[in-house]
């Protein structure tokens, strides 16, 4: 009886804090006159920490899939909020990734874009594996060897993945992705 009470207590707790959670989260639509062009959502190799001993081959295959599953996280977040937006993956890792970034941006003019990072900081007092959610805007001019285009303002947000004492490790990534929208929303970016 004892066991059966504590059960329903808590079911009872961690159905009222996922609510109070989902509730605090601000899912509204962005504003219409934001994000006319769109942004550029980039991730995977050149993203991600590369490990070049052949036995981590596995976390670099982690990592790779970590950093896609946080961007197609961003895609659904951005697009519910009616935020048109690319999605590229970069699976070839002979490819500079400032040099992706150029390439694809010079396809298509974006208002804005996001790198999703994951960064491995490892030293004497610390082990810790980061994503970072990066957002710059893009400025467009010229000069006189023909169209430019710059980063401007952004922001950006570091979550710990995996940290002292495995922080972050049961955190799934839609809550980092849902709050890195709510604040570029709260910024006035989307």
């Amino acid at each position: 009886m004892k066991v059966s009470r504590m059960i329903w207590g808590v079911v009872l707790l961690t159905t009222m804090l996922l609510t109070a959670g989902c509730a605090s989260i601000d899912d509204s639509p962005g504003d219409p006159n934001l994000s006319k062009q769109g942004i550029l959502i980039v991730a995977g190799e050149g993203f991600n920490p590369r490990y070049d001993d052949p036995k981590d081959i596995k976390a670099s295959s982690t990592w790779f899939i970590t950093s896609q599953k946080v961007a197609e996280a961003l895609y659904a977040d951005l697009d519910k909020r009616h935020v048109k937006t690319q999605l590229f993956i970069n699976s070839n890792s002979n490819l500079d990734s400032q040099t992706l970034v150029a390439q694809l941006i010079a396809q298509n003019k974006r208002d804005g874009l996001i790198r999703v990072k994951i960064v491995h900081v490892k030293n004497a007092t610390e082990n810790t594996i980061n994503l970072i959610l990066a957002y710059s805007s893009l400025q467009y001019g010229r000069n006189n060897q023909g169209e430019t285009v710059t980063l401007g303002k952004g922001m950006e947000q570091s979550y710990t993945l995996l940290g002292k004492n495995f922080e972050g490790s049961q955190t799934p990534l839609t809550a980092f992705t849902s709050d890195f929208t709510s604040r570029l929303k709260k910024a006035g970016y989307i």
